[in-house]
């Protein structure tokens, strides 16, 4: 389980090791070659030069406990297949025995590997035909995400309509708060004064030391 990790044995009889070795060098390959930081360096008296750093992605599989790593993923021996109940491929949990899953092993583990990297699936988010046409691998026993795909959609829209009213407003109101702020800097000097002394005389901020 992902809160209690075990490792997997060394003779493991689906050599999960081996496979996930494999794996997890083939998953960063899309990612290489597409991904490029850009930038500009200050010249003084010169035109400033723009650079461009190209990104490399790399994944590593370890397996021991102690093992310094980003993520945890679980990697199910054969005897477990995807898609059956409570068996769901993600970002944490990866399955030699991919069941109902129809996409290649190599195109799942690119997907999630983004998910690894942080980036949700936006693409999804108000288009249920889009999220199973780009989620294949999906098997056909998974359930409709309308509801929860409607339900994100109504709330990036209202957000996206209130951005501007908000910072008109918060914009209006700044001059008065900067103008409050400072009317009363010194009552809020002192009172912050105040309660730090009140705070180190609080027993238990005093640290006790004692010398022979």
């Amino acid at each position: 389980m992902k809160d209690s990790p075990v490792e997997i044995p060394a003779n493991d009889p689906d050599d999960r090791r081996g496979w996930a070795e494999k794996l997890v060098r083939e998953q960063v390959k899309p990612w290489n070659g597409h991904v490029t930081m850009t930038g500009e360096e200050v010249n003084i008296g010169k035109p400033n030069t723009m650079k461009r750093l190209p990104v490399t992605f790399e994944s590593v599989a370890v397996f021991k406990i102690g093992d310094d790593h980003d993520n945890i993923v679980i990697i199910h021996p054969s005897s477990v297949a995807a898609g059956s109940p409570g068996q769901k491929i993600d970002a944490a949990n990866y399955y030699i025995n991919k069941g109902t899953y129809k996409a290649d092993e190599k195109v799942i583990a690119v997907h999630e590997y983004g998910h690894l990297l942080g980036i949700p699936d936006e693409y999804s988010q108000s288009n249920e035909q889009m999220n199973a046409l780009l989620h294949q691998a999906a098997p056909s026993t998974a359930p409709r995400a309308q509801a929860a795909l409607d339900k994100k959609t109504v709330e990036r829209m209202v957000l996206t309509s209130l951005r501007t009213p908000l910072v008109v407003a918060l914009n209006t109101a700044m001059p008065s708060v900067t103008d409050a702020l400072r009317a009363h800097r010194g009552a809020v000097t002192n009172e912050m004064a105040a309660a730090a002394r009140r705070a180190s005389r609080t027993p238990r901020y005093v640290v006790n030391s004692r010398s022979n």
